[in-house]
């Protein structure tokens, strides 16, 4: 059976003051799921850190990424979504180390989005809130509204395996700020419906009186792992001599692990001492 197309659709209102995307991560989260072998929970919690993270490279400028963390003590240890602003993007989760019913899916913690720019030089931007909520929806609503002060109505949709975002930009009246604001529990309330619609950018325009989405960009999604042999190599070129040398004394090889697409690359004995002679070299130098 073919795959269901995963994508985001973008659009902006006719005044150009308030924005929106809508996310579909459907073959993405089942792919997500496959690849690290989930449950439903926490399939359906990594499916939302990455249509969060998505939400927000989404909108990023050309050849930034978005890292997008979730720290907490709750089932879910932590899960990390790595995106860009192409659409390509990969994630990964640790459950908690003791399971426990009683214990909510994500607890205390942290949420941090760090932004990295590759072409301009400029020193990354991370913004890091407490997870107030139990919902990742509420929890990058704060986000958006503490680290940079934007207006924000989202909402995502287990049903479905999508999000919507609906964004105020610079100029919006008064009443396009308060319209935004009092979308969100009823945008929550039929987000089953609006993912589900033929034209969700339609569907988003009829919870926002006056308003209308008009779409500006789809962009097709991939999952997509950035690791290489090249960079396990560089990686163990760090590791050291003395604890490189210990490796090839008592194992004779070594693994680096993805933890993103669970890959494991190994190095023999023949590859161990032509990484020691490089970092040997690089010390005599």
């Amino acid at each position: 059976m073919q795959k269901k197309e995963s994508f985001w659709l973008k659009g902006i209102s006719h005044l150009g003051s308030i924005r929106c995307v809508y996310i579909q991560a459907e073959s993405l989260i089942d792919d997500l799921r496959s690849i690290h072998g989930l449950d439903v929970e926490c399939s359906d919690a990594l499916g939302e850190a990455m249509i969060s993270a998505l939400m927000v490279s989404s909108f990023c400028k050309q050849g930034e990424r978005v890292n997008l963390t979730i720290q907490g003590d709750g089932r879910i240890r932590q899960a990390f979504v790595d995106a860009d602003s192409v659409g390509t993007v990969r994630a990964y989760l640790l459950p908690g180390d003791v399971e426990e019913s009683g214990k909510s899916l994500w607890g205390r913690g942290t949420l941090s989005v760090l932004r990295t720019q590759a072409l301009d030089g400029k020193k990354p931007y991370i913004g890091t809130i407490p997870l107030l909520y139990e919902t990742m929806h509420e929890n990058l609503s704060e986000y958006w509204s503490q680290s940079e002060q934007i207006v924000s109505a989202l909402a995502f949709s287990k049903k479905a395996k999508a999000g919507v975002l609906i964004q105020v930009l610079g100029g919006a009246s008064e009443e396009e700020i308060n319209q935004v604001r009092q979308v969100v529990t009823p945008l929550r309330a039929h987000i089953d419906e609006i993912c589900s619609s033929a034209d969700p950018l339609k569907e988003l325009g009829r919870f926002i009186h006056g308003k209308s989405f008009a779409q500006i960009e789809k962009t097709t999604l991939d999952l997509k792992c950035s690791c290489s042999f090249e960079k396990a190599q560089k990686a163990l070129l760090l590791v050291g001599e003395q604890e490189l040398q210990s490796i090839l004394d008592h194992e004779g090889f070594t693994s680096i692990h993805c933890d993103f697409c669970v890959k494991n690359y190994t190095f023999g004995l023949e590859a161990i001492e032509k990484i020691l002679q490089q970092i040997r070299e690089k010390n005599q130098s």
